[in-house]
């Protein structure tokens, strides 16, 4: 087990070691997942094993947790969203490999020998993002605004035959 994460990590050399990362993450270094939020203040926990299997397949398995703020789309306020992910990633060098794995394994391609570790927690926090972020209606600051339409005053409409009557009347 690890106190302190490493910015960098080789995948295939950890499963072979069949070693434990256990520690925090700042979401401040998470460039793409920071537009998203409403605020990166904060941290993501992780407990990540790494492994073979006994198919020989390389293995992440793991638990990635964090409350991350969010921008509700619907009033703009921020909302938060907890996410508790369990990923199982298969640890391939090739897109080949990854089509072999069993379906109980995402593909976690690596080109390089080693990758930053932010970026793979990135992606899981990424895919287990809603859509499009919103509060339940009854929490919406500003629902009423969008759901009730404020009736539009009309202007006096003007007769388009007013002049001719008034002709009519002078003769």
């Amino acid at each position: 087990m690890s106190e302190r994460l490493p910015e960098f990590i080789d995948p295939l050399q950890l499963a072979v070691e069949r070693r434990l990362l256990t520690g925090v993450l700042l979401l401040s270094r998470m460039r793409r997942l920071a537009p998203l939020l409403a605020n990166t203040q904060g941290t993501v926990s992780i407990d990540l094993e790494f492994g073979q299997d006994g198919q020989n397949i390389k293995y992440l398995l793991g638990r990635i947790s964090s409350n991350l703020e969010l921008v509700c789309q619907r009033c703009l306020q921020p909302i938060n969203f907890s996410i508790n992910t369990q990923p199982c990633l298969g640890i391939v060098t090739s897109q080949a490999q990854a089509e072999r794995l069993p379906a109980n394994y995402e593909p976690l391609l690596v080109a390089a020998g080693r990758i930053p570790l932010a970026t793979i927690i990135e992606d899981e926090l990424l895919l287990n993002l809603p859509d499009i972020p919103k509060h339940e209606d009854e929490n919406c600051l500003d629902l009423d605004k969008f759901t009730k339409p404020e009736p539009i005053a009309e202007a006096p409409r003007k007769n388009p035959f007013a002049l001719l009557n008034q002709l009519k009347q002078k003769k």
